[in-house]
């Protein structure tokens, strides 16, 4: 083989070695998708597209949240709703590795939180909820938990950032008295999109 077309074939597939081995992994993970069982249709933001939904671990406690693998080219941000086997998930994690493909943690959502905005207007949202049943304080990597309270997981957009401290939520209670809570602290989790910012609280 002559030089020149030695080198027209690298160039073809990236023009460093670093080019070349992000573009060999992302035809493995593209040629390896098609077989798996991992293989998943999710629907987001009323798209579909095909990823990879793996376990976090072995532990059976941990159904709920599980590993995305996006397909090159396709993209999550945090606070992504997540439509898969007929559940809406929350994007709670993205990996900052994106070289390859966008990856990150998705967990399902569990409770309807109602609130009634600025104009009056009921507002409706997919959550996840998480309750601390230990008798001590416990410390999380967003929020430090007080036994007996919630943490609660929403999409961050213009109707949700304006809620404030004090500001009280109504729960779906599977047809009985609503549950109602009072908001005591926020943690912003936030992705900037120029001009956008995304996230969830």
């Amino acid at each position: 083989m002559k030089w020149d077309t030695y080198f027209s074939f690298l160039s073809a597939n990236g023009a460093t070695e670093k080019e070349r081995m992000i573009n060999q992994a992302k035809h493995d993970l593209i040629t390896q998708h098609k077989s798996s069982l991992s293989n998943k249709t999710v629907c987001i933001d009323g798209i579909e597209y095909d990823a990879l939904i793996l376990s976090m671990n072995t532990n059976a406690s941990t159904t709920n949240e599980k590993k995305i693998v996006m397909m090159p080219g396709n993209c999550i941000h945090l606070g992504d709703y997540v439509i898969w086997n007929h559940n809406k998930w929350i994007v709670t994690d993205v990996n900052d590795d994106k070289e390859v493909s966008y990856s990150g943690k998705i967990e399902k959502c569990n409770t309807l939180l109602k609130f009634q905005n600025s104009d009056g207007k009921i507002c409706s949202y997919q959550a996840v909820r998480k309750s601390n049943t230990g008798s001590n304080t416990k410390t999380s990597q967003h929020v430090e938990i007080i036994s007996g309270d919630c943490q609660f997981y929403v999409p961050y957009n213009c109707e949700t950032s304006k809620i404030g401290i004090n500001k009280r939520f109504m729960l779906w209670n599977q047809g009985l008295t609503p549950e109602v809570y009072k908001l005591i602290g926020i943690t912003p989790m936030m992705e900037s999109i120029f001009p956008f910012k995304t996230g969830y609280l």
